[in-house]
Parts: structure tokens; sequence; C-alpha cells
């Protein structure tokens, strides 16, 4: 979970330290207000491709942080940090990303430096942005099925039970 976050020289932002707190985050407001500037600079922390024009202007680059906490760590995502030998300390994971006008860009996930493959496959397990028209998956009865499937391990066995039953 996304448990703070700094943003320096960010398109309008100047600098900003942002804290959150357990559960769900909403930010909403006017057209205008930002709330798409703040989710392209969270989406850095999760791979999103970097642009020149993220930087704020009269300024050389930009610098996005954010720190996340897990209790415990996914299996998915403690093998990818073993596999790209990346560390984790009681649960913590650190990602600073860095890029400058010039194209050039660093990303650090507690302090291990990693190309923007490994950040994307990372983002996965960190984030859950969802927009004003990602709605659209209520639609898709293949979407209920997954949520349903994932829910717990007696769920689950009971779809097999279920699909067995039905396949008879």
């Amino acid at each position: 979970m996304l448990q703070s976050l700094h943003i320096h020289n960010f398109a309008l932002i100047e600098d900003l330290h942002l804290t959150f707190g357990d559960g769900v985050t909403i930010f909403t407001g006017e057209t205008g207000a930002g709330k798409s500037i703040l989710l392209d600079a969270i989406g850095m922390l999760a791979g999103k491709r970097a642009s020149a024009s993220f930087v704020r202007h009269g300024t050389d680059s930009f610098l996005v942080e954010g720190a996340f906490f897990f209790s415990p760590l996914p299996e998915g995502l403690e093998q990818l940090l073993t596999d790209n030998h990346i560390e984790v300390d009681e649960g913590q994971l650190i990602i600073s990303r860095q890029f400058q006008r010039s194209g050039r860009g660093t990303i650090l996930v507690n302090g291990t430096l990693v190309p923007t493959t490994v950040l994307r496959r990372l983002g996965a397990y960190l984030l859950d942005i969802h927009g004003q028209f990602d709605n659209s998956l209520i639609f898709n009865p293949s979407y209920h099925v997954a949520i349903l499937d994932g829910l717990t391990a007696d769920v689950r066995q009971a779809r097999q039970d279920y699909d067995e039953l039905y396949r008879q």
C-alpha cells in the first residue's frame, strides 16, 4: 500500500509531500484541479512512460518518490524482487524515479537501479488506479468470474466442484 508520496518539479507541482492512511484513497475535484497531474506522477512509480513534458517549466528534471508497505509481501512480488536483487526490509519498498528534460532518467527501488520494464512489472503489485470509464469492467462476465474465483480457497473449490458437476 502506498504510504507516502513526494513529487518535485512535476508538471505544475513544485514540491508536494502526501501521506496516505489505511484503506482506499479517492481524489475528487473540479475539472482543472490537478487530479490527472497527481495520477500521472503516481503512475511514474508504476512504470508509466515518462516524458520531458512532465518536467516543470524552468527546471531540468522531475523527481517522484513513493514508499510502499506490504504485510506480508505477495509471493509474486517477493519473487520479482529476489530475481532483480532488490532487498526488502520489513515489507518496505521505496521507489525513486528521476527524469531529466533531456530524456534520461533513473529508477531506484530500495536503492537498486532498475530498468523501466522491471518497474512496470512491480507496478502491477503496487497500484490499482481506476479512472472515470473503468466501470466498463462491470459489464464483462469473465471479470465477474475472476473476482469470485479469487475470493477464498473455499470459493475456488466450490467453483471447481460446480464446473465438474456441470461437465458431468
